[in-house]
């Protein structure tokens, strides 16, 4: 079976306001903070906030929760001490790893953050999407469709999903995906 309408959109939404640049904008408004430009230049920066993510969801937490922490984070960070920002997110990032499902999102999002799924493409693509949500969705789109899970939510085939997110970002290297996507795969549920 596939996962839930409210898990794809989650995750769909997370990617696209945080690479936006409008993630938790309640907490970071008037604080004249630039987040992307401090996370795109840190890869493990950048995986943490996933890791947050992952990490509330796990919990329960609903989204506006989610927001807050990784709005949390966000201003230590801004505010120089990326140790104080780790060490008051540290306590959410473990759940999430005895899950299986969320263990394959962390998966796909340490791939997304680093290039380093099994085909990386050539040129480093997370500079360019600062301010662009749009550009980030489409590979966790592919992965939130394409994924199935047990009735325990257990992953049944991760490795094609991420597999088929790695395509997709693969066009942007000019190659083509194989099989082509079907239409049902490109599905987002935003844009």
């Amino acid at each position: 079976m596939k996962i839930s309408e409210e898990i794809k959109l989650e995750i769909q939404c997370f990617v696209y306001y945080f690479f936006k640049g409008t993630m938790a904008f309640n907490q970071l408004l008037g604080a004249d903070i630039d987040y992307l430009k401090v996370v795109l230049a840190d890869r493990q920066l950048l995986y943490n906030c996933f890791k947050i993510f992952a990490a509330t969801r796990v919990d329960d937490m609903d989204f506006v929760d989610n927001e807050r922490l990784v709005a949390n984070y966000l201003v230590d960070l801004q505010k120089g001490d990326a140790t104080v920002a780790y060490l008051n997110a540290q306590a959410h990032f473990t759940s999430s790893m005895h899950t299986p499902f969320w263990r394959e999102f962390l998966k796909l999002a340490y791939c997304f953050c680093n290039n380093s799924f099994p085909i990386p493409l050539t040129e480093d693509y997370v500079p360019g999407l600062n301010g662009c949500g749009t550009a980030a969705v489409p590979a966790f789109a592919i992965w939130t469709n394409v994924l199935e899970v047990d009735k325990n939510q257990c992953p049944l085939n991760a490795d094609y999903a991420l597999k088929r997110a790695n395509e997709r970002l693969l066009i942007w290297d000019g190659k083509t995906e194989n099989p082509p996507f079907a239409e049902w795969e490109l599905e987002q549920e935003i844009y």
